[in-house]
């Protein structure tokens, strides 16, 4: 009778199946110690259906200069993301604060995200914003359509192009699969965050990797291949950021991101300062309380758009143009400037009676300042419709 080893067949079997559980045993051993944790990681992220999630954010420096001024921007949010077959969904209440001491303004709310539909709700805001009066705001439903927003907002990863094909998100997505955006300096003592094991890492941002993916990611939205102006445009901006080691705590089971915290340097020829990002993620794939979309929410997205011109003057990727669009053809004074919005306009100024109290403007003036512009161009165009200068100081000042 022959004795079982010496079956050539069962031999074989025998040394695949130990050979596979040896490298299995191995990639478990291996795995947290090694970068591709990082990257299954983010696998992770990207296919978790929903999470509920808490943002730390703060950034503080000063402008350069002779007579130096403070800056300092803090974020507190908490919320939700769901995502199913039809649309995402997200929730999530914020504290915004700009600028310390009697320069300080608060922005404190909720918004709610059904597919394109934003819904805002402010309980706190600052009484004016330039010449813009915030009160009439608070306390009410206010509905943005962030696709139209989009499409006329000038700006990386958000604004223009052209809309996205399944082919497009799949290739995006994917790629942010496998770019491992965070190298793995070393591995720390293992830690356990609300009762959950986790592993955790001392890592350092991989600028270079964000930097190309933003590149990939222009290319496809855009359809085309960046010029040499918009390479350089984004060239200036990461060129002025450092990024300082990080932490991640990944869990031991599940390899969900349960924390990141990040720290980022920036320091051009006007300023300097920090970024300190903190982000707890938890309750993945569990279910998210429904919420119905507000009704009778006031619709602001031309409103909204009316502050675009003076908005992206002061971001340095629109302003240079990285992502051009097709520009209207120019309206004089006299003609206006604000085409999209049907409602009333009682003196024919290019902004609707609507619009005129957001802006401390008079609705039966065309011309509230009296500098032979209309309110509606001057508006469009960024420019105060009250007196001399900006519509809004988009600066971020505490004088000391």
């Amino acid at each position: 009778m022959q004795k079982w080893y010496t079956n050539i067949y069962f031999l074989i079997v025998f040394f695949i199946s130990a050979t596979a559980c040896l490298m299995v045993l191995l990639i478990m051993m291996l795995l947290p110690q090694s970068p591709e944790i990082i990257r299954l990681m983010q696998w992770r992220m990207v296919r978790a259906n929903s999470f509920t999630f808490d943002i730390d954010a703060e950034y503080a420096g000063k402008t350069l200069g002779d007579n130096p001024i403070d800056e300092k921007v803090s974020l507190l949010s908490h919320g939700s993301y769901e995502r199913d077959a039809d649309e995402v969904r997200t929730e999530h209440s914020f504290g915004l604060t700009v600028g310390a001491g009697e320069d300080r303004s608060e922005y404190r709310g909720v918004m709610d995200q059904f597919g394109n539909d934003s819904y805002l709700s402010f309980n706190r805001l600052p009484d004016h914003l330039g010449a813009l009066p915030l009160q009439p705001l608070i306390n009410q439903a206010l509905r943005l359509d962030m696709e139209r927003i989009r499409g006329r907002f000038d700006a990386p990863l958000i604004g223009g192009g052209r809309d996205l094909s399944v082919a497009d998100q799949v290739k995006l997505v994917e790629q942010l699969r496998v770019t491992p955006f965070f190298g793995l300096e070393r591995k720390l003592q293992d830690d356990s965050l609300t009762g959950i094991g986790v592993h955790h890492y001392l890592i350092k941002p991989e600028k270079l990797l964000f930097k190309d993916f933003v590149l990939q990611y222009e290319t496809v939205r855009l359809g085309r291949e960046l010029t040499e102006r918009e390479r350089s445009a984004l060239d200036d901006i990461f060129y002025n950021i450092q990024t300082d080691e990080g932490e991640l705590w990944i869990g031991r089971g599940d390899y969900y991101l349960y924390r990141m915290r990040l720290r980022f340097r920036y320091s051009d020829a006007q300023r300097a300062g920090t970024l300190d990002l903190t982000v707890n993620f938890r309750d993945f794939n569990k279910p998210v309380p429904a919420k119905e979309k507000p009704t009778g929410a006031q619709d602001i997205s031309t409103f909204i758009e009316s502050l675009l011109p003076g908005l992206t003057e002061h971001l340095p990727l629109a302003k240079n143009g990285l992502v051009p669009r097709e520009k209207a053809p120019a309206q004089t004074p006299e003609a206006g400037s604000k085409t999209v919005d049907k409602s009333a306009d009682s003196d024919n100024d290019g902004l609707p009676d609507l619009l005129e109290h957001f802006y401390g403007t008079d609705g039966h003036n065309p011309d509230t300042d009296g500098d032979g512009w209309t309110d509606g161009y001057e508006v469009d165009h960024g420019t105060n419709p009250l007196g001399p200068g900006m519509l809004f100081d988009f600066g971020l000042g505490a004088k000391k």
